[in-house]
């Protein structure tokens, strides 16, 4: 068994492009990345390419672009990741966690903490999600619109206090905030959606093509907003307009601790594929390596 780095996206996908789309839902958030690195990699200044094989068979894909985590495919072979983390712990000695499905994360971090002083922390728990109809909720008053750079403020604002809440990226919320803006107002695959009622009320983003689907997220309504189904009808909308325009599949990640959003999206259609898990690392003390 064999790590095999890649230095661009065509030649990782040449290898590695059967293995991942397979299994499209679990790995649509590595096919996202490529896909946007592909057409846009100023997004992404440094990245990581690395395909597990065995007997010229692929096992594992891993990437990172970062200062984010290593990001794994699914795999059914957690003996693969040993190899994985010898490679990264030359390419990344410094990494900073793993995110990916659920047993596989967990598994990966074991192996990484018996060669590093670091310790785990769980950041957050995921249930990925696939959408091939809409199931229509009630409809709210008010009406659709695309986002345009002229929704720029209230943008930032509205995603400042995102990702404030959810804390998971690497930089500030703002600073955060700011770089999903460029990257989606800079993709032409990318779009945000609001919901106006008559004043913006709800938004719902999508980007990161898989192949034949593609993600959609954020979805953010500020509290005042809320309680209204809003989000619910914004994104069985979002959902449907990225039907018509020839994607066939919808994926979607929700925080396994938010039951309510969980519940809003099957509603909508969305069925569970699998569970995720974005772990982070931290030095250990002195006194605990002592």
């Amino acid at each position: 068994m064999q790590v095999h780095r890649f230095e661009t996206v065509s030649a990782l996908m040449a290898v590695a492009g059967d293995f991942l789309t397979a299994k499209e839902a679990l790995n649509n958030l590595p096919l996202g990345i490529l896909s946007t690195f592909s057409t846009h990699p100023r997004h992404y200044p440094e990245a990581y390419f690395a395909a597990v094989l065995e007997a010229d068979q692929v096992v594992l894909v891993a990437l990172r672009t970062p200062p984010f985590n290593v990001v794994l495919s699914m795999s059914d072979r957690e003996d693969a990741l040993t190899c994985l983390a010898a490679d990264l712990s030359v390419a990344s000695p410094d990494l900073p966690g793993v995110t990916g499905p659920s047993e596989l994360t967990y598994r990966f971090a074991e192996i990484w903490q018996a060669h590093h002083a670091v310790d785990t922390r769980l950041q957050v728990a995921e249930r990925i999600y696939e959408l091939t109809s809409v199931h229509w909720p009630p409809e709210p008053a008010g009406s659709l619109r695309l986002a345009t750079e002229a929704d720029w403020d209230l943008l930032l604002a509205w995603f400042t206090d995102f990702h404030t809440t959810i804390a998971t990226a690497p930089w500030p919320p703002a600073e955060a905030a700011r770089r999903g803006l460029d990257r989606v107002f800079g993709d032409a695959t990318a779009a945000f959606w609001l919901w106006q009622n008559p004043h913006p009320v709800s938004v719902v983003g999508s980007a990161a093509p898989t192949g034949t689907g593609i993600r959609v997220g954020p979805v953010y309504t500020p509290p005042a907003e809320r309680k209204h189904g809003y989000a619910s009808w914004l994104t069985a909308q979002v959902s449907q307009t990225r039907l018509n325009q020839g994607y066939r599949r919808i994926f979607l990640f929700t925080d396994l601790a938010n039951p309510t959003s969980n519940k809003i999206y099957q509603a909508i259609g969305y069925r569970p594929v699998g569970d995720a898990a974005q772990l982070v690392f931290t030095a250990r003390s002195k006194e605990a390596t002592a």
